[in-house]
C-alpha cells in the first residue's frame, strides 16, 4: 500500500494542475488535505467546494479567505448548477 501511494504521489508531482474536492456542507475541515496539496508544488491549484448551496455567503466567504495565496476556489452545486457553466 505504502508503494502505491508513493508512485500516486510521484505522479501527482509531474501533472499540471491539481484539484481538491471538499464537501462544503462540512465546512472549512479540509486542512489537511490542502496542506498535501501544497506539498506537490505545483503551480496550479484548484479547491473546488461542492455543495455550495448549503453554503451562506459568510461561509463562502470564510472558506475564501482562509486559502493560502495562490490557491483558487471554484464553488458548485449539482443541485441548483450553480458553477458547472
Amino acid at each position: 500500500e505504502k508503494i502505491g501511494i508513493g508512485r500516486s504521489y510521484q505522479k501527482a508531482k509531474e501533472a499540471d494542475l491539481a484539484l481538491l474536492l471538499v464537501d462544503g456542507s462540512v465546512g472549512p475541515s479540509f486542512t489537511g488535505e490542502l496542506s498535501e496539496l501544497l506539498e506537490l508544488g505545483l503551480r496550479e491549484k484548484i479547491v473546488v467546494v461542492t455543495k455550495s448551496d448549503l453554503l451562506d455567503k459568510d461561509k463562502r466567504d470564510d472558506i475564501k479567505e482562509n486559502l493560502p495565496e495562490g490557491v483558487v476556489s471554484l464553488f458548485v452545486s449539482s443541485l441548483s448548477g450553480d458553477g458547472l457553466d
